[in-house]
């Protein structure tokens, strides 16, 4: 098996953003549920459920089975870029 970057399978494999918001809001409650703040966990969470059409990626057909780090396509389109750099 050949290993390349997520980015040049285009996202495909890997950990399912659907997956990465799920495990994020399950960390949440439990930090919550400790009296413990995750700021990080809060902004990332925000990231990926925003109501912007381009990061909704939790109920976005296009993003939701591809790995996490397609976040960052996701982002690129929303600030108008073709392609990160």
């Amino acid at each position: 098996m050949q290993h390349s970057p997520t980015a040049e399978r285009e996202w495909e494999g890997g950990f399912a953003t659907k997956l990465m918001t799920k495990y994020l809001g399950l960390a949440q409650d439990a930090a919550k549920m400790e009296g413990v703040h995750m700021a990080l966990g809060t902004l990332t969470s925000n990231v990926y459920l925003t109501s912007n059409v381009y990061l909704h990626l939790a109920q976005n057909e296009a993003f939701q089975h591809k790995d996490f780090s397609v976040v960052f396509k996701a982002l690129s389109a929303a600030l108008g870029n073709e392609r990160l750099r």
